[in-house]
């Protein structure tokens, strides 16, 4: 259960802005209503400590909010094949690694064919197993048909199991998918999976 804060000062907010898990918790608070359904204020949905923000300090971290997906989107360079998290973070206990229990990101191979992919942690955090793996461009094809040979691309989806770090994901992708991506990136806060697609050298 979390700790409520009660109204966060704006000491406090100051300091918690400059982190991109405040800025998103802030910027998107849910509403508290009373027994009655009236509304009362907003709060944050963070762990351990939530807080109750003014509408005031919710359209700051908004403005800061889409500064930082501006930043993201165009850090995304040719090469570069970058997941989104979908799950909680974990104590990273491998070297480079991902760290996350579920990632997912579009990308095009060298080809310029687009492909979809989800990877999920196994119990001991240490692999991940490929969850979906989908041929994007065929699934635009079939649509209107009931054929669903779209899925299970390259015969991935859960058949394989790699370490959860960013070499063999790498190593992964390319490989199956004919790609040649050099560096593994992960975004957690400002972005969706459908706002972009990695773009192979």
């Amino acid at each position: 259960m979390a700790n409520n804060k009660g109204l966060l000062d704006n000491t406090t907010f100051e300091n918690l802005i400059k982190e991109d898990y405040w800025i998103r918790c802030i910027a998107q608070p849910v509403a508290c209503c009373d027994q009655y359904g009236k509304f009362k204020h907003y709060r944050t949905c963070s762990y351990p400590d939530e807080y109750i923000v003014t509408p005031e300090q919710i359209e700051q971290a908004k403005t800061e909010y889409q500064r930082r997906h501006r930043e993201e989107l165009e850090s995304l360079q040719p090469g570069i094949l970058a997941f989104v998290t979908m799950g909680m973070d974990f104590d990273v206990k491998l070297d480079n690694s991902p760290n996350n229990h579920r990632i997912r990101c579009n990308f095009y191979n060298s080809k310029g064919h687009k492909y979809f992919i989800e990877l999920t942690s196994t119990m001991d955090k240490k692999h991940y197993f490929v969850d979906f793996s989908v041929d994007v461009d065929l699934e635009e094809q079939r649509k209107g048909t009931f054929i669903q040979d779209y899925y299970n691309a390259c015969g991935l989806t859960r058949a394989v199991k790699i370490p959860a770090t960013w070499p063999a994901i790498l190593q992964l992708v390319n490989h199956a998918y004919k790609c040649n991506y050099t560096t593994g990136k992960l975004f957690k806060y400002f972005i969706s999976p459908d706002e972009y697609s990695n773009t192979s050298k």
